[in-house]
């Protein structure tokens, strides 16, 4: 009883508290404390404020209390029974200078290491509750750098540390631990809400039950983990020979748990299911079952198997993917859960679909074979290759295989509507040398590859790769092009350079549908190229082609070289350009990559609210002071065949410079002769230099309109302070004069917004357009906001009291808003002959309006026109009502009207023009039309066609070429045949087609009224490059009515009985004629000779010769060939004619004679 009191009492147990600080400071050499002991005899202490330092006085543990419970009796059983244990509000501290260097706490170990070994048995410890409450854990390798914002194993950092434990036996033979609970947060961000495990060994197997850890939104648990270490021999085989078992079932994680230690997932907040089971050895692990399942968004079925995984030369590797399938919401959900920010699915993978892969991989690390197939809505691709790691001591890895796949659908995931599938069988290899770049070749066909609806067999690809530099080259050889390339392609980064030739041969461009523009056509062409720079601005080198040749429709052009030269040091370069047609150089300090950027800021100068030009940090703009000076030959022949828009006839000449550090630019343009938009330019000349302060360009020359009208033009324009003025003068001397003198201007703002806005003043002028005088009202249209606003803009004539006026607001934003323009007695003949469209000749008087606004931001036309003595292609049709609105999709202005004309009858239209890509399609549904329209496009073989027709025609083409196709009828029609000076009627009906004009058993009747049935084809491609056949038979039947004027050769009137046949085409025409010559035939020919026999060209037959293949009956013959006519068609003239008395022919052996 007095050794309890004595221990109750504090000065005993401060005493034993002084004397145990004191003891321990001995033994460990450093500096400790303990606040307060507290001792409940006999089976409870209680240390409060307790602190350990090392020995160069940094902190190892601080604690506010450390309590036992024991059981004192124990003792005696050579057992240490801790009843209940706690340790609350501490921190210890674990550090190391170096990785190699020992624990900062090492020295305490080494202080209570036993100093002799014995066999005394060890004393038995348990807890039965061990608590620990609002623990801190720090362990430091001081000279390591920390890593933020993931988890450092160099400096860990643990928080809120709140456990507990029972310990039942620390025996490793019957290890008895449980964890009921722990939790805690590590400064990275991990952070373990609970875990709950308990760990048994039992006759040499080791046991963990009941294991679960939940982290914030994951939970992992086994439902089973077992070791066998049964039949190790020493501690040092346990981990050779230990045999594991672990299933592991109902778990998910969400990835963002485990950001620490992959930031990368810190925003993956989906929960993905998985279970696995994983037994073996060390050596020898079993995957099995491996499943992951994220919901329908993505599924994952493996298993595998790692032998010998601590020796990587024996380490062996065999896998299997059952099947990886993830769906296009499993990509938006992977994108979204590793970003910040929404993602949208890239389109090349979402155009994929549902994505699968199965595939399976085997061998030692140092060779291992695989194969995968990728299954996918567009197609699949296998993969068969041979993967090694680190091989051998210069090799870090290696990939040798093949890829193949059939009918992918490349063009489907490229979004290109010209590609389609691709089938192709590559074999790749790539070597990884160690601190090298990867090297490696590719050797493969594409066996088939659609593009632009041909497909394409058999496409070769070969080349190396050193790191650095590609060698190799593509080619194809096809029924309708041969192509290849092949050169070295040095992508090094310092100076990447290429040297490469390429050959085209016959590439059939419409036959390979790349143009529809060239029909029959053939391309060949050579390529040489050498040069090397990073960009253009600093290519050293050349392009050259040569050797090019283009035929088509028995049309050749041919350039012997066409060469791109590039030279000299950044201070001084020179771009040079040569061949048969364009030649001349940019020579100077220049950057080309940066010279918009320099003229933006020159202009900025004058106009600088239109430009709006902020120079933009970190703009270090290259230096740009040039010249340049270029000639473009003749270009006939290439316009002619390329179908170009602009035609130059004499050498065209431009010159000039820029300087950007100065500002100051001047181009000069001489333009002798040239043909452009359908009209000729003569003299042309255009000059753009800032001068005075301000920018300025004169244009100047002649041009001849396509109605052969000469206008001389002059147009002065200076811009400065936002402001662009524009004094313009027409003028010519032809019947249709034309004269102006008008002067305007353009100004440019923008708002507190800085929103530009545009105005365009028009001042009070007169214009003399086609011998008529227009007088132009003061006025202002502004463009805002996409909004156009139109001031009282007015333009009035001073004969048939012409007026055009346009007021009002075009806004994408204000549907309320319009833009009204309106016609007054608008003569469309004037216009239409003004704008010398080839295709539209329309006619008559107009009055009507036609408004603009907008619906859903898109434009809309009403229109409503009416027009007096409507006329097409000077043909007056009646009086047309017409309405029309703007299609803002396909641009294009659909038209619906009535056509009445004198005799009541209606002709209904329905059609639609599109201004933009000038095609038109206009449907004639007619009671009674008058068919003279159609004298414009059969003029060349036809004239004064009559007559009146009903049906339905459709009118189509573009504003140039234009075709009818339907079924006409026609009454009192009429057609005269140009090269037999002959004229016909008839009524009956006609078939059209787009190129095709066919009729059958017709009666024509002759000027005398007699009649033949006729039947025939007329071939033509929008109405030109005619070609016909007709077949007709008759009596008495006007067949020849010519002049000498037109055919001094042969000429007069001849009348017939019989059957015939006339073809031919513009250049060309047969006639094969087998008649009986009727009265009022007069034939006069002209012969120099002295008989007519002496004309190879004619044969007289007696009725008993044979016939031959032209004569039917027996008869005289007459056959001529290749007579010329004043039109200029050749005529071959074929007759087997019976003449008869009615008939009378002349010959003229001196026409100066008389005789």
């Amino acid at each position: 009883m007095l050794v309890y009191g004595l221990l109750n009492t504090s000065w005993v147990q401060n005493y034993i508290k002084e004397k145990l600080i004191a003891e321990l400071k001995v033994r460990m050499d450093t500096d400790l404390g303990i606040g307060s002991l507290y001792i409940k005899p006999f089976n409870v202490v209680q240390l409060n404020d307790i602190y350990l330092n090392d020995r160069q006085g940094d902190t190892i543990l601080n604690a506010r209390t450390v309590y036992a419970g024991f059981e004192i009796m124990s003792l005696l059983n050579n057992e240490l029974v801790f009843t209940d244990a706690r340790l609350s509000d501490f921190g210890f501290y674990l550090s190391k200078e170096t990785p190699d260097d020992p624990l900062n706490i090492q020295f305490v170990i080494d202080a209570f290491k036993p100093k002799e070994q014995t066999n005394k048995e060890s004393l038995q410890v348990k807890i039965n509750s061990l608590n620990i409450a609002n623990g801190n854990f720090f362990f430091d390798v001081k000279n390591k750098p920390r890593e933020t914002n993931k988890f450092d194993p160099n400096h860990i950092a643990v928080s809120d540390l709140n456990a507990k434990l029972s310990l039942k036996s620390l025996n490793i033979d019957s290890l008895n631990v449980q964890i009921k609970k722990l939790e805690l947060k590590e400064r990275s961000g991990l952070v373990i809400d609970n875990l709950i495990a308990r760990f048994i060994t039992q006759d040499q197997h080791l046991s963990i039950k009941g294991f679960r850890l939940t982290l914030p939104k994951s939970l992992l648990q086994f439902d089973k983990f077992e070791v066998d270490y049964s039949i190790f021999r020493v501690p040092a085989d346990l981990i050779s020979y230990a045999t594991f078992e672990t299933q592991i079932n109902s778990s998910y994680v969400v990835l963002s748990d485990v950001a620490a230690f992959a930031p990368a997932l810190e925003n993956f907040q989906d929960r993905i299911l998985f279970k696995t089971d994983i037994s073996g050895k060390v050596d020898s692990i079993q995957v099995k079952n491996i499943s992951l399942d994220y919901g329908d968004k993505m599924n994952l079925s493996a298993e595998g198997f790692v032998q010998d995984i601590r020796n990587k030369e024996k380490t062996f590797i065999r896998g299997k993917i059952n099947n990886l399938s993830i769906s296009e919401d499993g990509i938006i959900g992977i994108l979204n859960n590793l970003s910040k920010e929404k993602k949208e699915v890239p389109p090349i993978l979402s155009r994929l679909g549902n994505i699968s892969f199965r595939g399976d991989i085997s061998g030692y690390l140092k060779n291992m074979n695989a194969k995968g197939y990728v299954d996918t809505q567009l197609g699949n691709v296998e993969a068969n290759a041979v993967i090694g790691i680190n091989p051998d001591k210069n090799t870090e890895y290696f990939f040798d295989g093949e890829v193949i796949t059939n009918d992918f659908q490349l063009g489907n995931l490229l979004n290109n509507k010209d590609l389609e599938n691709i089938s192709f069988d590559f074999l790749a290899g790539f070597t990884k040398p160690r601190n090298e770049k990867i090297k490696g070749t590719v050797d493969g066909i594409i066996n088939d590859l659609t593009f632009k609806n041909y497909e394409y067999h058999d496409i070769t690809i070969a080349g190396d790769y050193d790191g650095s530099i590609i060698n190799g080259g593509i080619s194809f050889d096809d029924p309708n092009a041969i192509f290849s390339i092949n050169g070295l392609f040095d992508l090094s980064e310092s100076v990447p350079k290429m040297n490469f030739e390429a050959r085209l041969r016959n590439v059939r461009l419409d036959n390979l549908n790349l143009s529809e523009k060239y029909k029959e056509s053939y391309l060949s062409l050579y390529v040489d190229a050498d040069f090397s720079g990073k960009s253009l601005d600093d290519l050293n080198g050349y392009i050259k082609s040569d050797s090019i040749l283009f035929l088509q429709s028995g049309k050749r052009f041919e350039m012997d070289s066409f060469m791109i030269e590039a030279s000299g040091q950044p201070e001084q370069r020179e771009l040079a350009i040569k061949s048969d047609i364009i030649n001349g150089k940019i020579t100077g300090q220049y950057s080309l990559s940066g010279i918009v950027e320099s003229f933006r800021k020159t202009l900025d100068k004058y106009l600088p609210a239109l430009v709006n030009y902020e120079e933009k940090r970190n703009n270090n703009l290259k230096i740009n002071d040039l010249q340049f000076d270029f000639t473009i030959n003749n270009t006939e022949n290439l316009s002619d065949v390329f179908k170009l828009p602009v035609i130059i006839y004499s050498p065209t000449k431009i010159v000039g410079f820029y300087n950007d550090q100065t500002e100051q630019l001047k181009v000069e343009a001489f333009m002798p002769s040239l043909n452009a938009a359908g009209g000729r330019i003569q003299s042309g000349y255009l000059i753009l230099q800032n001068k005075d302060e301000a920018l300025a360009s004169t244009i100047s020359g002649s041009f001849m309109t396509k109605n052969g009208t000469i206008n001389d033009l002059s147009m002065d324009i200076t811009a400065n302070n936002d402001i662009v003025d524009i004094h313009t003068s027409f003028l010519n001397s032809d019947h249709s004069r034309l004269k102006a003198e008008v002067s305007n201007s353009v100004s440019f703002s923008r708002n507190e917004e800085n929103v530009l806005q545009t105005d365009l003043h028009f001042l009070p002028g007169e214009l003399v357009l086609n011998n008529t005088l227009w007088e132009i009202q003061k006025s202002n249209i502004r463009l805002f906001r996409g909004d156009i606003n139109v001031n009282d803009f007015a333009i009035k004539s001073s004969t048939k009291d012409q007026e055009l006026n346009i007021d009002g607001t075009y806004s994408t934003r204000n549907e309320a808003e319009i833009l009204n323009i309106n016609l007054k007695n608008i003569d469309l003949d004037y216009i239409f002959s003004t704008l010398a469209i080839d295709a539209l000749q329309f006619g008559g008087s107009t009055n009507g309006s036609l408004s603009v606004s907008s619906i859903q931001g898109k434009p809309y036309a009403d229109v409503n026109l009416e027009v007096n003595d409507f006329a097409f292609n000077k043909t007056n049709l009646g009086y047309l009502e017409l309405t029309s609105d703007l299609d803002a999709e396909s641009l294009r202005v659909n038209m619906k009207g009535q056509i009445t004309n004198e005799n009541n009858k209606k002709t209904n239209i329905d059609g639609y023009i599109k201004p933009v890509t000038q095609e038109l399609s206009i449907d004639f549904d007619a009671e009674e039309v008058n068919m003279a329209f159609l004298n414009k496009y059969v003029e060349t073989l036809f004239n004064n066609v009559q007559g009146r027709g009903s049906g339905n025609v459709r009118l189509f083409g573009d504003f140039s070429n234009v075709t009818v196709e339907g079924t006409a009828f026609v009454q009192n029609g009429g057609i005269g045949i140009n090269f037999l000076n002959t004229y016909y009627t008839f009524t009956d009906t006609v078939h059209m087609k787009s190129d095709l004009i066919y009729f059958s058993n017709i009666a024509f009747n002759d000027e005398k009224g007699n009649i033949a049935n006729v039947s025939g084809r007329v071939v033509h491609d929008y109405f030109t490059n005619f070609m016909y056949f007709v077949e007709l038979e008759g009596s008495n039947f006007m067949l020849y009515n010519t002049t000498e004027k037109m055919n001094p050769m042969f000429y007069g009137t001849v009348f017939g009985s019989g059957t015939g046949t006339i073809k031919g085409d513009e250049q060309v025409v047969d006639l094969n004629m087998n008649i009986r010559t009727n009265s009022n035939t007069n034939v006069y020919m002209n012969f120099m000779e002295e008989t007519a026999e002496e004309y190879s060209f004619i044969r007289f037959k007696t009725p008993e010769e044979k016939n031959d293949s032209i004569t039917h009956t027996n008869g005289n013959g007459i056959i001529r060939n290749r007579l010329a006519t004043e039109s200029g068609i050749e005529m071959n003239m074929n007759f087997y004619v019976d003449a008869t008395p009615d008939a009378t022919v002349e010959l003229l052996m001196d026409p100066v004679g008389g005789d």
